[in-house]
């Protein structure tokens, strides 16, 4: 269960206007900024980004290793990058 806290009495994002989410330990408080009707996407992703619907496609990186280092920076390289750092 979710609840709305406004002291208009309408959600509107006014300053003070607050969802309020119930969680076993405590009440997670959440400042409403602005107010706008979602579309069918927004929606769905919404619903997919807190686990209530499936992803339809899942992406994954095609590759997750580090950079590599593609060559060594000779000795004159080394010390230009050092002066520019300094110089910084």
């Amino acid at each position: 269960m979710i609840s709305f806290i406004s002291w208009s009495g309408r959600i509107c994002g006014f300053a003070g206007d607050d969802l309020v989410i119930p969680n076993s330990i405590y009440n997670e408080r959440h400042s409403i900024i602005s107010v706008k009707q979602l579309d069918e996407t927004a929606q769905y992703n919404l619903l997919v980004r807190y686990g209530k619907a499936e992803p339809i496609i899942e992406v994954k990186p095609e590759d997750d290793s580090s950079p590599e280092i593609k060559r060594e920076l000779t000795e004159d390289e080394s010390e230009d990058q050092e002066k520019e750092i300094v110089s910084e």
